[in-house]
């Protein structure tokens, strides 16, 4: 080989080489850009649902304890009231419609921030709501956790309330069924939320990508932003005429606050 050839060849080596250098840095830039703006979503994504938590909280409390006893010391100022005998019934209706709004408002403060859920923890507030809703629209709901000693985090328990009331709420209103099912229970390090229907299903995608204006749509996109700041993974399968599986599969030792 002579100079000039060894002069061509090294040439291509090193344009060789410094091809290969640029390719991996494009490479290596893109992915650690995609990873970044995943990153940004999931924070994104976190903060947006911590900020309508905290708001429902916010909200709830007011409800519970600002407005509820005004209305219920409107309700004892109209009962001491000096009344003759033609205004009874008068005064009889108005503390009925006052026990009404009452009750409204607690029920309002209750799905804004179940009581339970603060209290006594997931498994008693999913009890709860499933009793509430259970046969709404002839739908019988069916709720089992098959875990002795359910610890997650406030957060975590939060979330995974919200997952089964959008479930719950979605299968009511949309589906058509005469049954669902939803069962909790724990893999390892690994919490499984599991729910079934009988309905007349539907494709996901495409019901996913709707205008979120539109019903269907923005529920999904709820459970999926939800499962995602959890840190677990959403499985699915659905056909026309047959129903409606979900699986959830929810790492115990995330925090959404990381």
């Amino acid at each position: 080989m002579d100079a000039k050839e060894k002069e061509l060849y090294l040439a291509i080596i090193v344009a060789i080489v410094l091809f290969s250098i640029i390719i991996i840095y494009f490479v290596t830039s893109l992915i650690l850009y995609q990873r970044r703006f995943i990153a940004l979503q999931k924070e994104r994504i976190n903060a947006e649902i911590n900020t309508l938590e905290n708001e429902r909280r916010r909200v709830a409390s007011e409800l519970h304890d600002g407005i509820g006893p005004l209305i219920s010391s409107v309700k004892l100022y109209i009962n001491s009231l000096d009344v003759g005998e033609d205004d009874t019934e008068i005064v009889h209706k108005a503390g009925t419609y006052i026990d009404d709004i009452m009750q409204n408002i607690r029920q309002i403060s209750n799905n804004l921030m179940p009581n339970t859920l603060v209290r006594k923890g997931l498994d008693a507030a999913i009890k709860e709501f499933v009793d509430k809703a259970d046969n709404q629209n002839g739908i019988k709901i069916s709720y089992s956790c098959e875990i002795p000693e359910l610890s997650i985090n406030k957060d975590m328990e939060i979330n995974v309330f919200r997952i089964v009331q959008e479930i719950i709420n979605n299968t009511i209103k949309h589906s058509g069924a005469s049954k669902l099912i939803i069962k909790l229970t724990q893999q390892e390090k690994m919490l499984l939320l599991q729910t079934s229907d009988n309905g007349k299903g539907f494709d996901f995608e495409s019901m996913k990508n709707k205008d979120v204006s539109k019903e269907g749509g923005l529920g999904l996109k709820n459970l999926e932003s939800r499962v995602d700041v959890l840190g677990g993974q959403l499985f699915h399968q659905s056909s026309p005429n047959k129903g409606v599986a979900f699986i959830f599969e929810i790492p115990i030792n995330h925090s959404t606050n990381n």
